[in-house]
C-alpha cells in the first residue's frame, strides 16, 4: 500500500501518486523522469515493456533537480516505493532554462548581403546548422548539469553511499533517432545502437 505523504503541495509528488492509482502499481524497477516528448516517451515505454515503470514528464526547459521539490519526490520514492532506478532521459532539443527553446535551429538568423545586394544563402544555412549544433551542445550541458544535481541530492546520496547507483541518465539524440547512455566516469555519450 502507496502510504500519504505530508508534502501534498509538491506536485511532482502528486502526479507520481495519481500514476500509481491509475496503473495499481506498488513496486516500480525505473521511475523515470523525462523531457516531455510524446514520441520519446512512447519509445521508453517500448524499450521498457517488460519492466514495471512510471514516467513523470517534464520539459526539460524547466528542469532544475537541485529544488527542494525534486529532492522531496526522490525522499518520498525512496521511503514509499521499492524500486530498482531513476533515469533521468534528456532530449537533443528539449531546450534549456536560459534558452527556453523547444526546437533547436527554429531561431532567426539573419541572411548575409553581398556588395552587390543578393543574399548569401550559403553563408545563412551554415549559420542556422552552427547555431543548431550549439544548441545541442548547450542541451547536452544542461542535461549532464541536471544528472549531477540529481545524483547529489542528499535523498539519493543516503543510497549512494550504501553502494546503491540508482540514478542513470540517457540522452536522445533527435537528429539521428539514437538514444545514448551518459557515462560519468568518461563524461561521454555512448550510443545504445550504432548510429547511421
Amino acid at each position: 500500500m502507496i502510504e500519504s505523504a505530508p508534502l501534498s503541495t509538491n506536485t511532482h509528488i502528486e502526479n507520481l501518486k495519481q500514476q500509481l492509482r491509475q496503473n495499481k502499481l506498488e513496486q516500480l524497477e525505473y521511475v523515470i523522469l523525462a523531457h516531455a516528448d510524446n514520441w520519446m516517451i512512447n519509445q521508453l515505454k517500448e524499450a521498457f515493456v517488460d519492466n514495471s515503470i512510471v514516467v513523470i514528464a517534464m520539459p526539460q526547459s524547466s528542469w532544475q533537480m537541485a529544488e527542494s521539490q525534486m529532492n522531496e519526490l526522490m525522499g518520498w520514492l525512496l521511503n514509499n516505493l521499492n524500486f530498482a532506478r531513476v533515469l533521468l532521459v534528456g532530449h537533443s532539443q528539449g531546450g534549456t532554462p536560459s534558452n527556453n527553446m523547444q526546437v533547436c535551429g527554429s531561431g532567426q538568423v539573419d541572411a548575409a548581403t553581398t556588395a552587390n545586394g543578393t543574399t548569401n544563402r550559403v553563408s545563412s544555412i551554415l549559420d542556422r546548422v552552427k547555431y543548431a549544433q550549439a544548441c545541442i551542445k548547450q542541451n547536452e550541458k544542461h542535461f549532464v548539469q541536471q544528472l549531477d544535481c540529481l545524483k547529489s541530492l542528499p535523498s539519493i546520496q543516503q543510497h549512494v553511499f550504501r553502494n546503491q547507483q540508482i540514478v542513470q541518465g540517457l540522452f536522445y539524440r533527435a537528429e539521428g533517432g539514437v538514444f545514448c547512455h551518459y557515462d560519468s566516469a568518461t563524461c561521454e555519450f555512448q550510443a545504445l545502437i550504432a548510429e547511421n
